[in-house]
């Protein structure tokens, strides 16, 4: 993992089982980042610390950040979707 994070740093589990599934939680204790996975409770330990590595990689790596959606620029009316106001029911 990157993003300037301590030489010493190490990732804590925490592991919830809910019914048929198991809520993993890995916590990167230099950056203080934390990722969620679930899985099947019948799945290997191993699997489910490695799935939960992964995605605590993926958000410090910073790709779950989604780009704003740009209006049309060609348009001068055109506005960007998510500054929408709620509608009226009536």
């Amino acid at each position: 993992m990157t993003r300037d994070a301590p030489p010493d740093a190490e990732v804590l589990f925490e592991f919830k089982r809910v019914g048929a599934y198991v809520q993993v939680c890995a916590i990167h204790t230099g950056l203080n980042i934390e990722a969620q996975v679930s899985g099947p409770a019948a799945a290997p330990i191993d699997a489910l610390k490695a799935a939960a590595v992964r995605r605590l990689a993926m958000i410090i790596n910073g790709r779950r950040e989604t780009p704003r959606l740009q209006p049309d620029r060609h348009d001068p009316g055109a506005r960007d979707p998510r500054d929408r106001k709620p509608g009226v029911l009536v």
